[in-house]
């Protein structure tokens, strides 16, 4: 996924075909490689056309290099990367060997699960390593990951099986700020306006054929503008910035179709403007099989959108500076 991030000593950024000479000193190194599961590469040439099919907007595969700060050098690479059918993030990193020893990886892998986990849900991150490389095992021991299992793993060409030993970490999980009582549903939540060339991103619900906002439940410790980047992030694949708290609502309406059928809601909700810098990964359908799609903003004002402040006030909420505090109760 395309995304920048900064430590004490590192810009960890994503990597392009023009970085191939600056990689293959470590990809071509038989020090660096000789745990590793793919096979060395005997020319740069090779790297280049390796990075060159690299898809740098998958939003399930966070690999950025790593660039010291103190000389602009791109010294090494790594990241996460998410199996849905495992629900597991899987951990990886290579590092030139003359900047082994100085704590660069941690530094670095520490911050990309820190990112990750402020967009995406993750449940239990895992890593494997060759029973040799006691320098991956002190880096997962020092992530806070654990022994989970002996385990193999064999080199790309076959030329040698590795004994190793998997190492997780799992994180609690999270809780929804909401409860019930009889017929009654309380939700603390957020939603997203996210303009781009002019349309506002909705999602058309399966239940009735209206537009919403993206957005969800705010997890228990959870900032919201925390939550409204995540749940972005995990409805419509998109990384955003938070530009600005718009409207604070409180919603109360009947519940149509779904597990909230027939009940009375009640739901406290912050929406926040959000930018991206492109739309490229922006999924097809969320989660739940709906639709997303781009609607003009001046064709909102004539949809079918809930709540129904929405293109009532679209122009203000959109123009205005200031925080618009919204009681809707025509839904009840």
């Amino acid at each position: 996924m395309r995304t920048q991030i900064e430590t004490e000593r590192l810009i960890l950024r994503n990597v392009s075909p023009e970085d191939y000479l600056a990689c293959y000193k470590w990809c071509g190194d038989p020090e660096v490689n000789r745990y590793l599961i793919y096979t060395r590469y005997e020319n740069a040439e090779d790297v280049k056309n390796w990075l060159a099919s690299r898809n740098e907007d998958d939003p399930d595969n966070y690999d950025l290099g790593f660039v010291l700060k103190e000389t602009g050098e791109l010294i090494g690479m790594g990241g996460i990367l998410y199996s849905p059918k495992k629900d597991v993030w899987t951990i990886g990193y290579n590092l030139r060997k003359d900047m082994w020893g100085k704590g660069l990886v941690f530094e670095a892998m520490s911050a990309i699960i820190a990112h990750v986990r402020q967009i995406r849900p993750v449940r239990i991150l895992e890593g494997q390593f060759c029973k040799e490389n006691t320098r991956s095992k002190r880096v997962m021991e020092k992530l806070g990951m654990h022994y989970y299992a002996d385990s193999q793993y064999v080199k790309a060409d076959g030329s040698r099986v590795f004994e190793a030993e998997t190492y997780r970490l799992e994180y609690p999980v999270a809780e929804d700020c909401g409860f019930s009582k009889g017929n009654h549903w309380f939700r603390y939540r957020t939603g997203a306006f996210i303009l781009h060339d002019g349309k506002l991103l909705f999602i058309k619900s399966k239940f009735g054929g209206y537009y919403y906002m993206i957005g969800g439940a705010v997890h228990l410790g959870e900032t919201s503008a925390d939550c409204v980047v995540r749940e972005v992030m995990e409805e419509a694949g998109l990384e955003t910035k938070v530009d600005r708290l718009s409207v604070v609502t409180e919603n109360f309406f009947k519940g149509r179709d779904g597990v909230f059928d027939g009940r009375d809601c009640h739901v406290l909700e912050f929406y926040y403007v959000l930018s991206i810098e492109n739309a490229s990964g922006l999924k097809n359908v969320n989660d739940e099989g709906e639709e997303l799609c781009w609607i003009p903003v001046d064709k909102v004002k004539n949809a079918d959108i809930k709540p129904s402040f929405i293109p009532e006030r679209i122009d203000e909420i959109l123009e205005s500076r200031s925080i618009l505090h919204i009681i809707e109760e025509r839904d009840r």
